[in-house]
């Protein structure tokens, strides 16, 4: 399952995130990418999984938030940055770094 660029627009991401332990079979894989751009029009700022700070201040990321929703039900087999490139229009291009990572059902 590829999900590019998708987490962080989701409304519930936990949710996805958490039914992918019923719908990938023991030994598929599963390849999230994303920059990790959490935006409230997009997710309400209490679904975020990362990108602010916890109560006590500390740094809250998505990649440690996924490690701990994925981590039960699949292992994590890679992770890289991949640059993508979105063409605008004639004259505007948005270049980025997305965070990709690969996991594979227990």
């Amino acid at each position: 399952m590829l999900a590019a660029n998708l987490i962080d627009r989701l409304h519930t991401p936990d949710v996805f995130l958490e039914q992918l332990s019923s719908t990938v079979r023991a030994g598929g894989i599963v390849v999230l990418t994303s920059p990790y751009t959490w935006l409230e029009n997009f997710t309400a700022r209490e679904k975020w999984l990362g990108g602010y700070l916890d109560a006590d201040g500390n740094e809250v990321t998505t990649f440690e938030t996924l490690k701990r929703l994925l981590g039960q039900h699949f292992e994590l087999l890679s992770e890289q940055p991949m640059q993508f490139l979105i063409y605008e229009h004639q004259r505007k291009f948005q270049w980025s770094v997305a965070h990709a990572t690969a996991w594979r059902r227990k």
